[in-house]
């Protein structure tokens, strides 16, 4: 998860939005290195950062991106929170689109076992409202890590 944020942190502080963030576009070299790939989506953040257009997959779309108002690049950090819950739960977050757009994600047995620190950082990246969604670079601050 940390490659991941770096990298989309790199993104964000170039003013740029992926709008992708799914498992299959981070790959890792024999290096290790997290590279993401598939900007086919990405937009520039201009100075308003509002951006339109629900672009990207859909269930890893932030409540903001499908409720179609404008957003800014806090929509890949829902998208990241989504990859964490999958590692951290063993399962998708959201089972309807109502659950998503409440931030209301799945309980499990598995996520039960997870420390508390954990489900900070989760909630902090499944946070509704993007002016008060964790940013990459805070994230990458954050206890657990």
């Amino acid at each position: 998860m940390k490659g991941v944020l770096e990298a989309i942190n790199y993104c964000h502080n170039i003013k740029i939005c992926h709008r992708d963030i799914k498992p299959e576009n981070i790959l890792i070299n024999d290096k290790n290195e997290i590279k993401i790939i598939d900007f086919g989506f990405a937009k520039a953040i201009g100075n308003n950062k509002n951006l339109i257009g629900a672009d990207g997959t859909r269930s890893y779309m932030a409540p903001e991106v499908l409720a179609h108002k404008p957003y800014n690049e806090k929509c890949d950090i829902w998208s990241i929170g989504h990859i964490f819950y999958i590692l951290l739960a063993f399962g998708v977050p959201f089972s309807t689109d109502r659950e998503r757009m409440q931030g209301k994600y799945i309980i499990n047995s598995n996520l039960r076992t997870r420390s508390k620190i954990a489900i900070d950082l989760l909630e902090k990246f499944f946070t509704v409202n993007p002016d008060h969604r964790i940013s990459a670079s805070d994230a990458l601050k954050h206890p657990w890590f």
